[in-house]
């Protein structure tokens, strides 16, 4: 079951050709994992500490200003102690606007080091998983 956010782009998102600027992009990719995060932390009824290890995206086409746009956020793999998830940003007639992919790390919140993703938090990602997500425990 994926998560899905809803952006409306604001101005100061938009370059000087009034399309949104690349980076903002990254903004609505964090905008989708924040949600995730959020879901996840209101089923186990406690924050789970990530930080960010990666990021990439892949450009489409453009959108503008005032446009509905809908992130949509999934887990494509669970490892040892880190998550890769796929994210899509597309507009409100269904058109892929932008693509990404993102690997979340599960980190201790005291020590900011890596830690095992415990059992119940791995069961609570499968909900959010695309088809074929693989699990390396």
């Amino acid at each position: 079951m994926p998560v899905l956010s809803t952006i409306r782009v604001r101005f100061c998102e938009t370059d000087a050709l009034g399309h949104v600027n690349n980076v903002s992009y990254f903004v609505y990719f964090e905008q989708g994992r924040t949600d995730l995060m959020r879901d996840i932390r209101d089923i186990l009824g406690r924050e789970v500490g990530v930080v960010l290890a990666s990021i990439r995206c892949d450009f489409r086409v453009p959108c503008y200003f005032d446009e509905e746009l809908t992130v949509r956020t999934e887990v494509k793999a669970i490892g040892r102690s880190s998550m890769t998830l796929t994210q899509t940003v597309s507009k409100a007639h269904g058109a892929i606007v932008a693509e990404g992919e993102s690997v979340v790390v599960h980190v201790d919140p005291r020590t900011q080091r890596p830690v095992p993703i415990p059992d119940d938090l791995r069961e609570v990602l499968g909900r959010y998983a695309t088809d074929g997500v693989r699990c390396n425990p």
